[in-house]
């Protein structure tokens, strides 16, 4: 599988995501998913936002000013996350203000 191809259809992904793909073209070991997640970190074209979530950044750009989308990040922070209250409003467009905190929720305890 082309990372490359994985990481521009997933601006951010899940490990989950990442395993579904990689075992819909022959299952990798977890050292192999360890190893290239490790390495693509240190090339500076991901971001671990937090364990199991990752973010891409765009090609050429700096991981420190990359621009992640915060209403992914908001939807894939649990696995049945969904953006709530002015998120949701902002994010169809709704919203008469813009703020900089994205509400989401999930029935699944999210580590802070």
């Amino acid at each position: 599988m082309k990372y490359q191809v994985f990481f521009s259809k997933q601006p951010v992904f899940t490990l989950e995501e990442l395993d579904a793909a990689l075992e819909s073209r022959g299952s990798p070991s977890s050292k192999k998913r360890k190893a290239m997640l490790a390495y693509y970190r240190k090339q500076g074209r991901l971001i671990m936002v937090r364990r199991g979530l990752y973010a891409v950044v765009p090609e050429g750009m700096d991981p420190d000013t990359a621009p992640v989308d915060p209403f992914l990040l908001a939807g894939k922070m649990t696995p049945d996350s969904i953006l709530a209250y002015h998120t949701a409003l902002q994010f169809h467009g709704k919203a008469y203000t813009v703020r900089n905190d994205f509400h989401y929720l999930s029935r699944t305890k999210s580590v802070p």
